[in-house]
């Protein structure tokens, strides 16, 4: 005990102070270490953060990227889709495509390269982003009146607000991936794709589930833990056929799967 009250002889420091009132007979002090405070989140930073990353992106790699949407089809699916969702399963992606066929396709929070865009041959392809107009203008700047989405119907607004009109009507697959945990209320967005899909509707979902140093001014925790994410997904009606490929690294918990409505 002498040596560490030598070690804590200078008690200026407030976690010096802190240890010493902890361990050392008789020493009090009223000082104790501050506690970790969360990152301040608000959507209007994460769709300015969204924003910003997404057109410098656009600008820097746009027209790789559409050079890369020509050539897939539903014979040559996009490698990080075919990889995540389909596990490079050449059976599993073929069901997938040819389920496509006639059906509706959902892409919410779709950001500036929808996987929808991926799947030309689906009926009808919808997409749901607050900022599918930005990308739009940034696209046709870029290819001189030409934009990735072209061709398909869109709702530039908050996935948390709901859309009447898709009730029930989505019957091909909705694509979810890598969103959710930059809205303001993403078990309201999963309610609500729940509420489009029709029963058979495919649900590819992939997110960010936890920031362990709490995410920073355009993503946030969206949940405790992974496994209670997973059961609100199951809880919404969606029977879970397999899961993504893990991609948790030190900062963040991810979750990820392929599903069926009931």
């Amino acid at each position: 005990m002498t040596s560490i009250a030598r070690t804590l002889k200078d008690v200026s420091h407030p976690v010096r102070r802190w240890i010493a009132s902890s361990i050392l007979p008789g020493y009090t002090s009223s000082v104790v270490p501050e506690p970790t405070v969360s990152r301040e989140w608000r959507h209007e930073w994460a769709q300015a953060s969204e924003a910003e990353h997404n057109s410098a992106w656009l600008r820097e790699h746009g027209r790789q990227s559409m050079a890369e949407i020509d050539e897939v089809s539903r014979f040559k699916p996009a490698e990080l889709t075919y990889r995540e969702f389909f596990q490079c399963n050449e059976r599993l992606w073929e069901e997938f495509a040819n389920h496509l066929d006639g059906r509706t396709i959902l892409n919410v929070g779709c950001g500036p390269i929808p996987k929808a865009a991926e799947m030309p041959w689906a009926k009808r392809r919808i997409m749901i982003d607050p900022l599918i107009e930005t990308y739009d203008r940034e696209f046709k700047a870029i290819f001189g009146g030409r934009s990735v989405f072209d061709g398909m119907e869109r709702f530039s607004q908050k996935a948390e607000r709901f859309i009447p009109q898709l009730e029930s009507k989505i019957d091909g697959a909705i694509i979810c991936r890598n969103a959710l945990d930059g809205m303001e209320f993403p078990a309201i967005v999963l309610s609500n794709l729940s509420s489009y899909a029709q029963s058979g509707c495919k649900l590819l979902l992939w997110t960010n589930v936890v920031h362990h140093n709490g995410g920073d001014r355009g993503h946030h925790s969206i949940a405790l833990d992974v496994d209670s994410f997973a059961r609100l997904v199951g809880n919404l009606g969606f029977s879970i056929e397999r899961l993504t490929p893990e991609a948790n690294n030190g900062s963040t918990a991810a979750w990820g799967c392929f599903a069926v409505k009931s």
